[in-house]
């Protein structure tokens, strides 16, 4: 009997231990993190345009950077996809870099 006691003791001792031992936590409050509404790479690219006035081979790399920006804004990529079909038909350096900055200014 004394062993059946010492048993059933042992077995109590182990569920009290497992259910106290891990204790509840403080379960952390999630954080808001607001992703930036536009891609550096797609700001870096405008403005440097606007710098230059050239668009040349890069103008694959911004048309998927504003394919990219409609994932999380598609209002403002369409605008800005607008005034890049616009951009590829002009020649004038001066003209690119005038559209280049009003493009700068609706990021």
């Amino acid at each position: 009997m004394s062993r059946l006691k010492l048993v059933c003791g042992f077995c109590l001792i182990c569920i009290s231990v497992s259910a106290i031992g891990c204790g509840g936590s403080d379960i952390p409050k999630p954080v808001s993190v607001t992703p930036p509404t536009t891609p550096p790479a797609l700001k870096s690219m405008i403005e440097d345009l606007a710098a230059s006035g050239q668009l040349g081979s890069g103008a694959d790399a911004l048309k998927t950077e504003l394919s990219n920006l409609a994932k999380t804004d598609e209002a403002k990529s369409k605008k800005l996809m607008t005034d890049f079909e616009k951009l590829q038909k002009l020649s004038d350096p001066e003209a690119v870099k005038a559209l280049a900055k009003e493009m700068a200014g609706k990021l």
